[in-house]
C-alpha cells in the first residue's frame, strides 16, 4: 500500500478544509432547529444544569435535574457540558446547544482520522473513514438532538483515549486514561474502550512490569469513575427497567430475545450501508420480533456476527505481524462489534430495541473497514492485468465521490425534519404510521394547538378540527392497546370539550392500565368534579397525592375540591402543602381561608 500519498500537509490541510465544509453543508437545518423531546428535559429544564454546581453534577444521576425516573444512568460529563454552555449563554439558547453538538462532531471525525493514522492505517484509509463518518445520515440523531451529546462526547474521549494510548509515552498514557475517565462519565457504552485498550496492549511486546505501568492510570480512572457512580446511583450495578412500549424484548423468551438480538445486527449494518426509511422511534411493534434462526434477518445478523468475530480473532490466532492488514481489519471490527455488544440488546436488554443514535461508536468501526476497502482500491500493490492503477484511482475515487455525496444529501434531508417535535414525528410516521409514540406525539401537539387557536372563539367546529389528533390516538391503542398516555390524552380532549361522562371513561380506562399513573388520577379527579361528583373526585385526588407526594397540583386540585364541599380546615391543609411544593398564586386563597378559620 502506497502509505506516502496523502502524508502531505496540504493534502491534510485540504482534507480538513473538505470534511468541515462537507459536514456543515449536510447539518445546515439544524441551525434553525428548537430543542426536542428528551432535549427540553434534560437540558432545557434541567435545575442542575441551570445551577451547574460542579459537587452536584458528579454526584447526582442523569436525570436528577429533570425529575426523570430512571435512576441508572450517570453521565456527568455530558451534564457538565451543559452546564458549561449555560454559565456562557445565561438562558438556554438551542442555535448555540446545536452548534456545539457539531463542533464535537467535527472533531470526533478528526480524531478517528487521527487514531486511525495511530493504528497504522494509511493516510487515505483514515481520511476516508472520517469524511464517511461525518456525514453518515445515521449520525443525525446523535448530532442534531441536543442530548446526543453524550453520544457524541463518548466517542470523541474514545478516539483520544485510543490515540493517546497508541502514543506509548509516559504522559500520553495518562491523556488515555484522563479520556477514559471523560468517555465513561459521558455515556455508559464507553466501556467497550476496555477490551480495545487491552487489543492495542496485546499487539505491542512489553515486559510485564512495562504493562503493569501502562495500565496503571487506566485502572485509576476506571475505579475513581466507578466511584464516583455508586456513590451516585447508590449501588454498585443499576439495572435498567425499560417500558415494554421502549423494549419488547424485556417481555420476550429467551429464544426470541436471541433470533430478534441477531436480526437487529443485520438491521443496523443494513442502515450503515443503505441508509433508508431512518426514524426516530421504533417503539411498539415497529420492529416485530423473531420467532426462529432461519429467518432472513436473524441468519443474516448470525452470519455477520460470525465475521466479526473471525476478523477479529483472525491475527490473534495466526500471530500477526503488529503492523499488518488483518490486525487493521481486526482493530476495526473490535472498534464495531466492542460497543455494539452494549447496545444491541444481545447480551442485555437496553432501554430501547433500537435507536440509530446507539450505532454513533460501533459506526467508526464500519467507517474505517469502508476507509481500508476504499483506499486500497484505487492503491493496491499492484494492479491487476488490464487495469491500470489510474483506472483503479479513478474508479476508487467516484465510489467515494457518490457514497460522499448520498450521504451528506440524505444528512441534510434528515436535518429538514429535525426542526421541532412536530416536524420530527410526523416525519417518523411517514415512515413507520404503526409508531404508537410518534401518532401519541402528533395527535398531543395538535390537538393543543387546536385548543389554543380556539381560546375565546366559538368552539362548535372544534370537533371536526380534533378529528385527525382523535384518528392518531386512535390509531396508537389499536397498535398498542395498552398504551396508556394514550388513553389519558384520549380523555382529556373529551374533558376540554366538555364532555366529562366520556373523558371519565377514559381516564377509569388508563387507571385500569396503570394503576399508579398520578396525572391520569388527578385528571379523573378533575373530570368528576366538573360533572359534580365531589366525593368521588376528592377519594381520587387523594390517592395521586399519595402516589405523587411531591407534587403540586392533585394537592392544589384537593383544596378546591374542599372548598368547594365545604371542609376550609383541611382545605387550608392541602393549599399549605401545594406552597410549600412552589404554588406560591395560592398564597392569597390559603391567607382568606385562615383569616375565616380565626
Amino acid at each position: 500500500m502506497n502509505h506516502g500519498t496523502f502524508a502531505g500537509s496540504g493534502i491534510k490541510a485540504r482534507f480538513l478544509f473538505l470534511l468541515v465544509l462537507l459536514t456543515l453543508l449536510a447539518y445546515a437545518p439544524v441551525r434553525h432547529a428548537d430543542y426536542i423531546q428528551d432535549d427540553h428535559l434534560a437540558v432545557e429544564e434541567n435545575s442542575i444544569v441551570q445551577r451547574g454546581d460542579l459537587a452536584e453534577i458528579f454526584s447526582t444521576d442523569y436525570w436528577a435535574g429533570a425529575s426523570g425516573s430512571d435512576k441508572s444512568l450517570y453521565r456527568p460529563v455530558t451534564i457538565l457540558s451543559y452546564a458549561m454552555e449555560r454559565a456562557v449563554t445565561g438562558s438556554p439558547s438551542a442555535p448555540v446547544s446545536h452548534g456545539i453538538n457539531l463542533f464535537l462532531h467535527i472533531l470526533a471525525a478528526i480524531m478517528l482520522a487521527a487514531a486511525a493514522d495511530r493504528f497504522g492505517f494509511s493516510p487515505a484509509a483514515g481520511m476516508v473513514a472520517a469524511l464517511l463518518f461525518a456525514v453518515h445520515p445515521l449520525h443525525t440523531e446523535s448530532v442534531a438532538g441536543v442530548v446526543g451529546r453524550a453520544e457524541i462526547l463518548s466517542a470523541l474521549f474514545s478516539f483520544m483515549a485510543l490515540w493517546a494510548f497508541s502514543k506509548n509515552t509516559r504522559h500520553s498514557v495518562w491523556l488515555a486514561a484522563l479520556c477514559l475517565f471523560l468517555a465513561l462519565g459521558s455515556k455508559e457504552s464507553a466501556v467497550a474502550l476496555l477490551p480495545l485498550l487491552v487489543y492495542l496492549q496485546w499487539r505491542r511486546e512489553d515486559r510485564p512490569l512495562t504493562i503493569a505501568n501502562r495500565f496503571a492510570p487506566l485502572a485509576l480512572a476506571f475505579l475513581l469513575h466507578m466511584i464516583l457512580r455508586i456513590e451516585a446511583l447508590e449501588a454498585l450495578l443499576v439495572v435498567q427497567s425499560p417500558h415494554p412500549l421502549d423494549n419488547p424484548l424485556i417481555a420476550a423468551e429467551g429464544g426470541v430475545r436471541l433470533f430478534t438480538g441477531l436480526g437487529l445486527l443485520a438491521r443496523y449494518v443494513f442502515l450503515l450501508f443503505a441508509p433508508f426509511n431512518l426514524s426516530a422511534d421504533y417503539s411498539g411493534t415497529v420492529i416485530p420480533l423473531e420467532n426462529g434462526l432461519f429467518s432472513i434477518l436473524p441468519l443474516a445478523g448470525l452470519i455477520l456476527l460470525g465475521l466479526l468475530l473471525a476478523g477479529a480473532a483472525f491475527p490473534l490466532l495466526k500471530r500477526r505481524p503488529a503492523d499488518s492488514r488483518s490486525h487493521r481489519i481486526a482493530l476495526a471490527c473490535l472498534l464495531f462489534l466492542m460497543p455494539y455488544l452494549v447496545i444491541g440488546n444481545l447480551l442485555v436488554q437496553i432501554g430501547t430495541i433500537f435507536a440509530e443514535r446507539l450505532m454513533y461508536l460501533p459506526s467508526a468501526g464500519f467507517c474505517l473497514l469502508a476507509g481500508l476497502f476504499l483506499s486500497e482500491l484505487p492503491y493496491g500493490n499492484s494492479p491487476s492485468p488490464g487495469q491500470p492503477l489510474l483506472s483503479r484511482a479513478r474508479l476508487g475515487g467516484a465510489i467515494l465521490l457518490l457514497v460522499l455525496g448520498g450521504y451528506a444529501l440524505g444528512t441534510y434531508a434528515r436535518c429538514t425534519a429535525w426542526q421541532n417535535d412536530e416536524t420530527l414525528f410526523n416525519a417518523v410516521l411517514a415512515a413507520y404510521p404503526d409508531s404508537p409514540r410518534s401518532n401519541f406525539i402528533v395527535a398531543k401537539i395538535e390537538a393543543d394547538r387546536v385548543f389554543e387557536e380556539a381560546r375565546g372563539l366559538p368552539r362548535a367546529d372544534l370537533p371536526d378540527r380534533l378529528g385527525r389528533p382523535l384518528a392518531l390516538l386512535d390509531h396508537a391503542v389499536t397498535v398498542v392497546p395498552d398504551y396508556s398516555v394514550a388513553w389519558n390524552e384520549k380523555g382529556l380532549i373529551q374533558a376540554r370539550l366538555g364532555n366529562h361522562p366520556e373523558a371519565i371513561a377514559l381516564f377509569r380506562k388508563t387507571l385500569e392500565i396503570s394503576p399508579r399513573f398520578p396525572r391520569a388520577r388527578l385528571n379523573l379527579a378533575i373530570a368528576l368534579g366538573l360533572a359534580g361528583r365531589k366525593q368521588e373526585a376528592i377519594r381520587s385526588v387523594r390517592k395521586a397525592t399519595l402516589e405523587a407526594p411531591d407534587a403540586h397540583k392533585p394537592w392544589a386540585q384537593l383544596g378546591h375540591l374542599l372548598v368547594d364541599t365545604g371542609r376550609p380546615r383541611e382545605a387550608a391543609a392541602a393549599y399549605r402543602r401545594a406552597v410549600a411544593l412552589g404554588r406560591d398564586d395560592l398564597i392569597p386563597r390559603l391567607q382568606n381561608i385562615e383569616r375565616t378559620l380565626n
